[in-house]
């Protein structure tokens, strides 16, 4: 990303250019800033709030004020490279129409707002021609996320490179300043001081108590916000980094190809995006999948209503007593993870506190009609105004999902149904161990575990599709095998048999819980659902895995979604395991099995953010599995890394399998040796 010019515009503006993680020097600035907008609109109007100006500048026409190109030349402005509509001189159609006439608020603000935003960005556009810098990036608090802000610079950015830059900005760019002088004031949360180390959190938005900026047309206001909405901040109680596997930049484009119509969000050269799809501008796809959303909670209402789900606000179990198999949990977390559900009052499209508090004193099928209301509502904003909460991805609306059900006082909605499953599938368990093991081609076994684990991806109550199966019984795992459709586009899992087979030999000790020569050092597996998925699908995997000598972290989410199971679930899972399974418990006395958080808690995954602590176990680790569609193919699909990968999932959503040009069902198992990229310098 170096170098870039970082433009920070407060009451004036600062110029700053960046070369490296901590190089950067003041190479211009200008005293025409927000305090320039702000002090002239009081002086004209006599308007004391910022908020209020921006507000007012919304609906202002400044062709009522400004003289434009087209006044003056009538035609042939193009041949100067002109457009009639462009700012010839600010204010000045006041004295064309005759001074004596009245001007209003609004036009005067949208007339002053493009002047300084105008020459602000012409001021950035020269300094990075001096300094011969591509890349310009907007912040400070002056911006607020004001489309007509970021539209003038951007325009003039545009303008004055031809074409060839683009403004840049952030989407908390009001918080630069502050969080510079918090870390002036405390130099010890700098990454480079040794006290930092000790210090744990991050931080994610919340777009369920949100400020949202409002649009204004004549005397009404609409019913959805125009703009960006700003979630309250989140704190995570543990440190989320990068994968070390991770290949954050190269200049290869990685991953495959999908069909020409569907926009991508993937960069050239390639940059680690999470998120597969980018719906905000894919007006389709993104009213389907909100349409899927509506109808999904609508199914989950329906359910609760005739008794086939029984809603539970239970949390997560707690790992037992004295294990040591999962990562130790910071004093922070142990007692958030604890804690109830906060009783946070919700807002409403203004941003204004809404009275009606969810708490638990109603009743949970009310709750879930609450629930229902709101997560709808968060909905109907995206469907006007895609970009409103940021990006707009399938992960960016589960993760909203999510937030729903917290603030409505479902912490794992599905605990009850998660724990009924494992049990069953923990029950039939050791006869499939016992069949596996009877199979003595080893190429043969790989391709069995692998089929296993497609199948057992089916499980997964947060797909419509499957959901309405399992809600009725309908579901084995024969019946799920018989639905999966076969893709050699999208599986090769012969290469990693063929890989795992010819190093896999039986003991020549006669210990019938080990194979000679391990492929892999250390494996690292994030894993989907609780029940058939995880239990009959990956943990044979990851026991054969073991018995390789291949050391095997187990990465399950943090927090509940969904039936997606968790890391104290997931480590109560593998002490029952070791009660009948000699693999599984001499691999928890020597160390060679372990569990960890992955700091997530929705069904995708962001790989750059993950609990510091699997990071910290992890840093030695050749093998990366990737379990479910959440995690595979709705994120993490063109995810490369220096080590081989395995990507396992069912395509189970229509929305998925129809923008990548596949049948629904059609499985995914995806073997990719180690990529080395080529790292910008």
């Amino acid at each position: 990303m170096f170098p870039y010019m970082l433009v920070n515009i407060g009451s004036g503006v600062s110029i700053l250019k960046v070369t490296g993680q901590n190089k950067y020097e003041r190479i211009s600035g200008t005293s025409l800033g927000g305090g320039t907008f702000w002090g002239l609109m009081h002086l004209i109007s006599g308007s004391h709030s910022f908020d209020e100006i921006l507000e007012i500048s919304k609906t202002g026409d400044n062709k009522n004020v400004d003289m434009l190109v087209g006044d003056i030349y009538g035609v042939g402005y193009d041949k100067i490279g002109l457009k009639a509509t462009a700012i010839a001189s600010t204010m000045g159609g006041v004295y064309r129409a005759g001074l004596s006439k009245k001007y209003e608020k609004k036009d005067i603000a949208a007339s002053l707002l493009y002047m300084v935003s105008n020459n602000i960005g012409q001021i950035a556009y020269l300094n990075a021609q001096l300094h011969g810098i591509k890349r310009i990036y907007f912040g400070g608090y002056f911006i607020r996320g004001h489309k007509l802000t970021m539209h003038t610079l951007s325009y003039a950015i545009n303008f004055w490179s031809k074409g060839t830059m683009n403004a840049l900005f952030l989407r908390h760019e009001g918080f630069l300043g502050a969080v510079g002088a918090f870390i002036k004031a405390d130099p010890s949360l700098l990454p480079s001081k040794p006290t930092h180390s000790r210090r744990g959190g991050s931080f994610t938005e919340n777009f369920v108590v949100a400020k949202e900026v409002m649009m204004n047309v004549g005397k009404d206001k609409v019913d959805h916000p125009k703009g960006s909405v700003f979630g309250i901040l989140d704190r995570v109680s543990s440190k989320l980094v990068p994968l070390p596997q991770l290949i954050l930049s190269s200049k290869t484009k990685g991953g495959d190809s999908v069909k020409d119509q569907v926009k991508i969000d993937q960069t050239t050269p390639h940059t680690y995006q999470p998120d597969t799809l980018d719906l905000t501008s894919q007006k389709k796809l993104r009213e389907y999948l909100i349409d899927t959303m509506n109808e999904n909670v609508s199914n989950l209402v329906e359910m609760a209503e005739s008794r086939k789900l029984k809603i539970s606000t239970n949390g997560s179990s707690k790992p037992k007593e004295g294990s040591d198999i999962v990562a130790p949990e910071s004093e922070s977390e142990s007692a958030s993870a604890s804690a109830s559900v906060p009783e946070l009052p919700l807002q409403t499209e203004a941003g204004a506190t809404d009275k009606k508090e969810i708490t638990p004193a109603i009743s949970p099928s009310d709750r879930l009609l609450e629930f229902k209301n709101l997560f709808s509502s968060r909905l109907d904003t995206l469907l006007h105004e895609p970009a409103a909460y940021g990006k707009l991805t399938i992960r960016s609306i589960l993760n909203l999902k999510e937030q729903c059900l917290q603030i409505c006082g479902f912490r794992d909605l599905f605990f009850e149904i998660k724990q009924k499953e494992t049990n069953d599938a923990i029950a039939v368990l050791p006869g499939l161990l016992s069949q596996l093991d009877q199979i003595t081609d080893r190429r043969e076994l790989v391709k069995t575990l692998l089929d296993r684990m497609i199948v057992g991806n089916m499980f997964d109550w947060g797909s419509t599709e499957i959901s309405s199966l399992m809600v009725n019984h309908a579901m084995s795992f024969e019946n799920a095998k018989s639905k999966i459709i076969y893709n050699q586009k999208l599986n090769n899992s012969d290469k990693l048999a063929d890989k795992l087979a010819a190093h896999s030999s039986s003991s020549s000790h006669g210990d019938n819980d080990s194979y000679d020569h391990a492929v892999y050092n250390q494996a690292v597996i994030f894993v989907d659902n609780a029940g058939a998925d995880l239990v009959l699908g990956v943990i044979p995997f990851a026991r054969f895995l073991l018995r390789c000598g291949t050391k095997v972290i187990l990465a399950a989410n943090s927090l509940p979604s969904v039936n997606d199971i968790t890391c104290p679930e997931l480590t109560d899972l593998v002490l029952k395991i070791a009660e009948f399974d000699s693999t599984f418990q001499k691999s928890i006395e020597n160390g060679n099995l372990q569990v960890c958080p992955t700091g997530s808690q929705g069904p995708c995954l962001d790989l750059s953010r993950l609990d510091e602590r699997l990071v910290n176990r992890c840093p030695d680790a050749d093998f990366i599995v990737i379990v479910g569609m959440g995690r595979a193919i709705h994120t993490n699909y063109h995810a490369t890394f220096n080590v081989d990968c395995l990507k396992v999932a069912v395509f189970k959503s229509r929305l998925a399998a129809g923008a990548m040009g596949v049948d629904l069902y059609t499985g995914l198992c995806k073997f990719t040796p180690a990529s080395l990229p080529t790292r910008h310098k």
